[in-house]
């Protein structure tokens, strides 16, 4: 994963996967952080953490929304681009948020037909 900031974007390029089941099956995985990651992007002198999954559904079943332009399939990279928001405290007030889908958000990339939704988050500790 690389990730950098751009035109006051936090864009992240992430190899992505061959679609894999979820743990509960509902959706398949085309990439994901596999957690929280600490990148080498800093904001107000701090690391910036980033978590991240996209995945498509495992049905044929669409959603409903598909106008968000926060990612774009290229080769066999996904890059995701969001917004940086001015530092707010997160829900329990142990980090700091700079950017953020606020759950998850349908994307006009796909993957075998199907559109992409995507959860993003990035944070520094306070």
């Amino acid at each position: 994963m690389k990730a950098q900031i751009v035109n006051g974007n936090i864009v992240v390029t992430i190899e992505m996967q061959e679609p894999t089941p979820s743990a509960s099956g509902k959706t398949l995985v085309v990439a994901t952080t596999r957690g929280n990651v600490t990148t080498e992007v800093m904001v107000d002198g701090k690391p910036v953490t980033i978590g991240m999954n996209a995945y498509v559904s495992a049905d044929n079943r669409p959603y409903q929304k598909n106008e968000e332009k926060a990612a774009v399939v290229k080769g066999n990279e996904l890059i995701v681009t969001i917004p940086m928001q001015a530092a707010a405290p997160s829900a329990s007030g142990k980090t700091m948020v700079v950017g953020t889908t606020r759950g998850n958000i349908v994307t006009n990339a796909n993957v075998t037909g199907k559109n992409i939704v995507l959860g993003f988050n990035a944070y520094y500790h306070k």
